[in-house]
């Protein structure tokens, strides 16, 4: 366990305003422990927080909790306590495990996963150079509401390079605008691609996103496709993942 641990949450009046703040405080060598910016969207209503917390030697945690105070202050954040970050921390893996009842009661688990088509949701994390995430956002907030999506978070995690959005098509999970997700999801992860970014930088690639993969990598497909037929001649190791 560490010596100190210590928790922070800051409120912001945009996203804009917080992403500065951690863009600033990263490029000073400040590193949180935990560190999520996230701006929820419900209608026209919005919050913006940055939750943070800081572990390790006394002097360490004193030291980064001073610095990040002065620049999120800076930057226009208020602090709002820690107690908002100290629910989110005693609560973060609830998610994980209502979704793990779910699926037992169900037996879902006993099901093949479906397809990406018709699905009522879908969870973006790309990453992008930092220089570039808010024009990224921007864009999402321009193009997606074009094309019957809303998205519910925008999300920064562990450092300004990883952007997350959660996206709901607008008519809900049965209506006319959930089958055209898919199509919408791979035209903003190509748009990450084509801002010097990533397509995933938290759960990997998989299936789901497998036929994006030439795409985002180019020639250095071939050289994996060539690695992984001299090491799996017979194609038993996770046939499919990758695009390979």
């Amino acid at each position: 366990l560490p010596e100190k641990r210590s928790f922070a949450t800051f409120a912001f009046e945009s996203f804009d305003q917080g992403f500065h703040a951690v863009v600033e405080f990263f490029n000073r060598g400040l590193r949180p422990a935990l560190l999520d910016l996230t701006e929820e969207r419900y209608g026209d209503k919005g919050s913006v927080l940055l939750y943070l917390m800081f572990e390790g030697t006394a002097e360490e945690v004193e030291g980064q909790e001073k610095g990040v105070r002065r620049f999120c202050q800076q930057a226009g954040g208020r602090d709002a306590g820690p107690e908002e970050t100290l629910h989110y921390w005693d609560t973060r893996y609830d998610i994980a495990l209502r979704f793990k009842a779910e699926r037992a009661n169900s037996g879902a688990a006993r099901r093949p996963r479906p397809s990406r088509r018709g699905r009522g949701f879908d969870y973006l994390h790309v990453s992008l150079p930092s220089s570039r995430v808010l024009e990224y956002k921007h864009w999402c907030q321009d193009y997606l509401p074009q094309h019957g999506v809303e998205v519910r978070e925008y999300a920064i995690w562990t450092r300004p390079e990883f952007f997350s959005l959660f996206l709901v098509p607008t008519g809900g999970p049965s209506g006319p605008d959930a089958d055209r997700l898919a199509q919408v999801v791979d035209r903003v992860l190509e748009k990450a691609q084509d801002m010097g970014g990533s397509m995933e930088y938290c759960h990997g690639v998989g299936v789901k996103l497998a036929h994006l993969v030439a795409r985002e990598m180019g020639v250095g497909l071939e050289v994996v496709r060539a690695l992984k037929q001299a090491l799996d001649p017979y194609n038993i190791m996770n046939p499919g993942k990758l695009g390979l």
